[in-house]
This record gives C-alpha cells, sequence and structure tokens, in this order.
C-alpha cells in the first residue's frame, strides 16, 4: 500500500526544452503480431485526448512500425498513426490506422482554429516523409510553432516537444472529439422505482428523464452501472442483483431484478468501464473483475483486498482503474488502483462534503448530488494529473429536482 496525499507522482516530459510533471500512468506491455480490436470509435474530450497521447510519453513507449503497445487505453501500433489513433480512442484493430487514412475519421480545418486533441497531418504517399502529430498549443503568440505530443522514428519514442514549423502539415480534427455521447444516469427513489437521465457533456443541460412504473421490490442500498442497459443493485442482508432494462428511451422498463450474490454488504459501488467493479464495506476497499457483460453468479470475481481506512462518503470510477471519493470532511481524493498498490491524491482539501452522491461516465466529468435536489457539474482538464488545479465548475445540471436516493452513471469510452 502507498499513500500520496498532494503529491503527484508523474514522469517528467520536456515540453519546449522545459521539464514538466506529465500524468501518472501505470506503465503497459508491448507485443508482436497484429494489434488488438480496441472496440468502436470512442467520443473523447480534448483533455482526455491529451491525456492518452500522453500516457505513452510517460511510459517513454518506444518507435517501432512492427510491434503494439497495450495499456489502459487500448492497443496500438508504435508508430506516429498509432499515436494519434490511441488519443482519438479510434476503434478497431490499432494497427488498422495510418497517415493514409486518418483523414477517414477527422476533418480538415484552418490552423487558426487548432485546438487541443486535433492533429497535424502530412501525407505524401512517401513512408520516409508521411507523419502525424498531436495539438497541444502554441509556443508563441504568432501561432507558427507549435507544442505537439508525437511519436517519430527520428526521435525513437514518444515525446512531447515544440516545432519549429508547421508547414506541409495539414491540421485535422477528429470527428468524435468535444461532441461526447450523451451522458447516461441511473438513479433510485424512495419508493424502489428506477429514474433514467441522460445529460450533455459540453453544456451539462439534462436531455430527458424517464421513470420506471415498476419498483424494484427492495430497498436498495448500493448501485454500479455495467452497461447501457445492466444494473448491479444490492439489498439489505448483502444480496446483489442484476438488472436487466428492456427499454430507456420513451419509458423505462426492465424485467424483475435476478439474485446473482450473496455477502454483498457494501456501502458503496462502482464500476470503471473495464472490467473492474470496486465496492467499499466499513471502510475496506475492494476490486472484482466481471467477466460478462450480464453477470450470472460466478461471474463476478474478488479479486481482494484493496486496502483498509477508506471511510468515504461517495465513490465513483473516473477510468480504468481511477477512483474519485469524498469525505465528511469536505476532501475531493482521487486514487489509482494497482495490482497489490495504490495512490492517493488529494483533489480538494474542503467543501466537497456537500454531496451525497458523486458520479462520473469518465472523461473528467464529475457530478455531484446535493442533498437539496441540485446537480453540480464540474470538469478536470486532466482527470488522471493528480492535481485538482485544473478542475472547473460549470452552470449546474438542475437546481432541484434530482430526488433519487442512489445515483450511478454508465461508463463511456473516451
Amino acid at each position: 500500500m502507498r499513500r500520496v496525499a498532494g503529491t503527484v507522482l508523474a514522469a517528467l516530459v520536456t515540453v519546449g526544452g522545459v521539464a514538466v510533471a506529465g500524468p501518472a500512468q501505470a506503465a503497459g506491455s508491448y507485443h508482436s503480431g497484429r494489434c488488438y480490436d480496441n472496440g468502436d470509435d470512442a467520443y473523447v474530450t480534448r483533455g482526455a485526448a491529451l491525456a492518452r497521447a500522453r500516457s505513452w510519453v510517460n511510459d517513454d513507449v518506444s518507435y517501432s512500425q512492427s510491434r503494439c503497445y497495450n495499456n489502459s487505453y487500448g492497443d496500438y501500433r508504435t508508430d506516429c498513426s498509432g499515436l494519434v489513433s490511441l488519443a482519438w480512442g479510434l476503434g478497431s484493430l490499432g494497427d488498422v490506422w495510418a497517415t493514409s487514412n486518418l483523414d477517414l475519421r477527422s476533418t480538415r480545418i484552418a490552423a487558426a482554429d487548432l485546438l487541443p486533441g486535433d492533429v497535424l497531418l502530412r501525407y505524401t504517399g512517401d513512408p520516409d516523409t508521411n507523419h502525424a502529430a498531436v495539438f497541444v498549443r502554441w509556443s508563441d503568440s504568432g501561432r507558427t510553432r507549435p507544442v505537439v505530443i508525437e511519436q517519430s522514428g527520428g526521435v525513437g519514442r514518444a515525446t512531447e516537444r515544440t516545432w519549429g514549423s508547421y508547414a506541409g502539415y495539414t491540421p485535422v480534427r477528429y470527428d468524435r472529439i468535444g461532441a461526447s455521447a450523451p451522458v447516461s444516469i441511473y438513479g433510485t427513489l424512495a419508493d424502489g422505482r428506477l429514474t433514467y437521465s441522460t445529460i450533455e457533456p459540453g453544456s451539462g443541460q439534462r436531455l430527458k428523464t424517464v421513470t420506471s412504473n415498476a419498483a424494484l421490490g427492495f430497498t436498495p442500498v448500493a448501485m454500479a452501472t455495467l452497461n447501457f442497459n445492466t444494473i448491479l443493485v444490492t439489498a439489505p442482508g448483502g444480496k446483489l442483483y442484476r438488472v436487466d432494462v428492456i427499454t430507456n428511451n420513451n419509458s423505462l422498463i426492465y424485467d424483475p431484478p435476478v439474485e446473482i450474490g450473496a455477502g454483498w454488504t457494501h456501502d458503496l459501488l462502482t464500476y470503471d468501464g473495464s472490467g473492474h467493479l470496486f465496492g467499499i464495506a466499513n471502510g475496506v476497499l475492494r476490486q472484482y473483475t466481471v467477466n460478462r457483460t450480464k453477470p450470472a453468479e460466478g461471474d463476478i470475481v474478488s479479486n481482494g483486498i484493496i486496502g483498509n481506512g477508506f471511510t468515504l462518503k461517495t465513490l465513483a470510477a473516473t477510468g480504468p482503474d481511477w477512483l474519485l471519493g469524498t469525505t465528511d470532511a469536505g476532501e475531493l481524493i482521487s486514487y489509482r488502483i494497482q495490482p497489490g498498490d495504490w495512490d492517493r491524491f488529494e483533489l480538494r482539501s474542503s467543501t466537497w462534503q456537500v454531496f451525497d452522491h458523486m458520479v462520473s461516465p469518465g472523461g473528467g466529468l464529475y457530478y455531484g448530488h446535493h442533498r437539496d435536489g441540485s446537480l453540480a457539474f464540474y470538469v478536470d482538464g486532466e482527470p488522471f494529473d493528480g492535481s485538482g488545479g485544473d478542475i472547473r465548475g460549470r452552470a449546474p445540471v438542475d437546481e432541484r429536482g434530482w430526488t433519487q436516493t442512489l445515483l450511478s452513471a454508465m461508463p463511456m469510452r473516451f
């Protein structure tokens, strides 16, 4: 066990000749052969795109066109287009993307419109001159010298640095950056009925809420959303139920809850979207592996105790093996979970005790439920940097009306 309070454990990267701290990440692994399938194209925030690209810088990933690198963000070929694919969260096999086809997932833009997470692309048809790099910012007021994150054969490894010029490059923008799918949040009411709400992630506007006619038939204690139509809910006495949603479009209808386990005495549950379920009971944090999208009894396997002393008021997953919680003293804390170890980062030291629920779909989006029925909205520019300095409050989703007793966000792939 490793405790780090208010300290960022991070690799040093070079930006324009100045060493700065990059976000801490668990190291991944290389492998030869075809890269693995990364599923569907992700919707990404700009902060998430930079965090994904910087994970290779922090892991000191070396350049190769014949092997792949696997970390919590996916599995991609370790060349320039592989790093861009990683930053954008492109789906399919991680070696199908190249400078010749990145245009299939992007749109040309003017250089004056470049924003973090956009890409500078050069495709000439000559493998020796083709290149792509992720745009971070301009280093000069004249906007001639971009800071980029790139994987270059000339440098030999992923790096963040300043270019002297971007001549010969075309600025492009990923079609799914900054325009994410709606955030999905399930909830329970005092009478046992379920709610389903969607929120536009950019503006924080609530798009809809539907409420079920049927009640669960038991008093819910803790809940975690696995995916769009699967929820785990615990009941008094430690019973674990799976709730299968039939529709949540214009109405919320679900099958009768299915009991799939006993001994689940957790006060808090959350799912990270990458196979790991976390629960806290009496201050003890445990991790579980969920082996099916709709698990039955035996499909959720305990990975043991992560640690003691997790006296949290709220618990949410912000990404693969990353947790967010608040305390009665008002602290906002981020945790990075690793095999047999964990790191603690104090993001804020006070005032967060006002929330009785915190939920996050990932991507640096945090929602705090106040007992007065309001739902606050925050954006963390770099959710895995161990710092709260870039957390910004937005206009609340609603000032009133959130009367749920429990809330759980569906994990999204950013």
